[in-house]
């Protein structure tokens, strides 16, 4: 009898491990999903928190490149209305061999008009006797900008009716200009307006005469 207690409880014995093993491999198994789940969350929050701030990083450049826009657009209308404007009258006088007098019959800048459905912005529009200037300044020059300038002079007689009768001439201003792209502007027949010794003067060569559009 004592010999089938001790085989019983031996017996016992080895179900009762077998038992705590399989108890301690399906929590093995278990801690392991649940590992994995975790793993699965962290990577699902990381991802999530770099799209969150990759969108950060993208509104803020947003509103960073919205805050130079504008602050551009600002000193553009600073420079025209501070440097460019002031000096219209000197460079027609300039140009044309006017009188040392203002010989402007009219003169505005961010002049707005509209024609035939469309509306456009001038930045400066200048008249005297047998002529219009009309002058877009730029912060920056390039050589692309010029063919579209020319274009719009060409279509600006239009916004223009009361100038029909008078002779239509260009002019572009920047502060900085290359002599290349002062040469290339003049070729085109165009006014060149960059700073000199006294505000903005005309750049071009001496005789220029601009082509009348």
């Amino acid at each position: 009898m004592a010999q089938l207690a001790d085989t019983l409880r031996s017996l016992r014995a080895e179900e009762q491990l077998r038992l705590n093993r399989e108890q301690e491999a399906r929590e093995a198994e278990r801690q392991a999903r649940e590992t994995e789940r975790q793993a699965r969350e962290t990577e699902r929050q990381t991802r999530e928190a770099e799209r969150e701030a990759e969108r950060l990083a993208r509104d803020a450049e947003q509103r960073r490149w919205n805050k130079e826009r504008g602050e551009i657009a600002r000193k553009q209308g600073k420079l025209v209305e501070d440097i460019v404007a002031p000096s219209i009258p000197r460079v027609v006088a300039d140009v044309f061999g006017l009188g040392d007098e203002d010989p402007l019959d009219r003169f505005a800048i961010r002049e707005q008009r509209s024609a035939n459905g469309q509306r456009r912005e001038f930045d400066a529009v200048a008249a005297w006797p047998g002529h219009f200037l009309i002058n877009e300044t730029k912060s920056e020059l390039r050589p692309g900008d010029v063919p579209v300038f020319i274009e719009m002079l060409r279509g600006a007689r239009q916004f223009f009716p009361e100038y029909r009768d008078r002779k239509l001439v260009g002019a572009l201003a920047s502060l900085y200009l290359a002599p290349s792209l002062v040469r290339y502007v003049e070729r085109q027949g165009i006014i060149v307006m960059g700073l000199g010794d006294d505000l903005m003067e005309a750049k071009n060569s001496p005789g220029f005469r601009p082509t009348e559009f």
